[in-house]
């Protein structure tokens, strides 16, 4: 089931000084559980974030809706990896499933076969 709402941008949060990071969307209808993950884009369909939160007051009225601002997503993923996200999404991954598959699946699997074998 799609659901979506009109509004504004009611404020806007920062981790650092210069930058946007977090959007205050305010007490619209889909400040509700089940909301993280929902696209929050603009009138022109760019998206700008992504629903993170919402606050827990009693009517919708007092709920705040906040998302995490697309800015702050690709600047958290350049500086945890090294490039950019679309140059990871669509470039050669091919360096990171073999280091994948010689350093993190061997432990995956001892895992979960020390797991299966107690059940």
């Amino acid at each position: 089931m799609q659901i979506s709402a009109a509004g504004t941008v009611q404020d806007i949060f920062t981790f650092n000084q210069t930058t946007v990071d977090v959007l205050s969307l305010g007490g619209v209808p889909l400040a509700q559980q089940g909301a993280s993950g929902g696209a929050v884009v603009r009138s022109d369909g760019s998206l700008i974030g992504l629903v993170v939160t919402s606050s827990l007051e009693e009517s919708t009225q007092e709920r705040d809706l906040r998302a995490i601002s697309t800015g702050h997503i690709s600047r958290s993923f350049t500086g945890q990896h090294g490039t950019s996200f679309a140059s990871y999404a669509f470039g050669d991954i091919q360096p990171e499933y073999e280091e994948f598959t010689e350093t993190v699946l061997p432990t995956l699997r001892d895992l979960l076969l020390a797991v299966l074998g107690k059940l």
